[in-house]
């Protein structure tokens, strides 16, 4: 029978229990768990493919932005200067 023990914060703490929980956490995974796992693993890369076309997207698109600004405020000070 199994004994049940007080930690400091007085909960109760089964040390068999946790044991095979161990045990069963490192037992070697099936067939059908490991091509589960592979194809969880494969949808995940799709999603991660597609957020990284998005964000570079979005990157470039504030790059350009960027390199677009420098041009305007050209443009804005040639049309003061020649109002003067």
């Amino acid at each position: 029978m199994p004994k049940a023990v007080r930690s400091a914060k007085g909960q109760t703490v089964n040390f068999d229990l946790l044991k095979i929980k161990q045990q069963m956490a490192s037992a070697p995974k099936t067939t059908t768990v490991q091509a589960r796992e592979a194809f969880i693993d494969q949808k995940f890369k799709r999603r991660l493919k597609k957020m990284k076309r998005v964000v570079t997207e979005q990157v470039i698109g504030i790059t350009v932005e960027k390199k677009k600004a420098p041009q305007v405020a050209e443009e804005q000070e040639e049309e003061n200067t020649a109002k003067e």
